[in-house]
């Protein structure tokens, strides 16, 4: 009897079908090396770290907030993504790159924002609760 060969889901997919928000970036590579051609592009899905790590991926980087992680698309990802471009909207545009959003799943740059603004919030709270007690203990004193 034949083994059933098993296709593994690749990460847009895997995001998509976890209803992950994610975007896909496009960053533009120039090389220093004039015998080599100038310019290559760099294709790569973000996604909040908590979320890529129920995808199971383990080819990721954490960015240095700890809020985020980069997954670099392989070929297979890639032309995967080509063929559903439509589906995705640019939200940035720039020197740089670019950026996309799956449209049909909630907006990663929204998602992304409201986390920041909530951590940020509790920064300010547990600064104000440190302060008072600093505040306290200068005044037993």
């Amino acid at each position: 009897m034949e083994q059933p060969i098993i296709i593994e889901e690749n990460i847009i997919e895997k995001c998509i079908n976890a209803k992950i928000p994610f975007s896909v970036g496009v960053s533009h590579i120039e090389t220093k090396n004039k015998c080599l051609d100038g310019a290559g592009k760099d294709y790569f899905l973000i996604a909040l770290h908590k979320d890529i790590i129920k995808t199971k991926v383990s080819n990721y980087k954490i960015s240095d907030n700890k809020i985020t992680a980069e997954v670099t698309l392989n070929k297979d990802n890639y032309d995967f993504f080509r063929t559903i471009c439509n589906d995705f909207i640019k939200v940035v545009h720039c020197a740089f790159g670019r950026i996309y959003e799956y449209s049909k799943l909630a907006s990663f740059q929204k998602t992304y924002r409201n986390i920041r603004e909530q951590i940020h919030c509790k920064k300010q709270k547990e600064n104000a609760l440190h302060n008072k007690i600093i505040k306290s203990k200068t005044k037993n004193k």
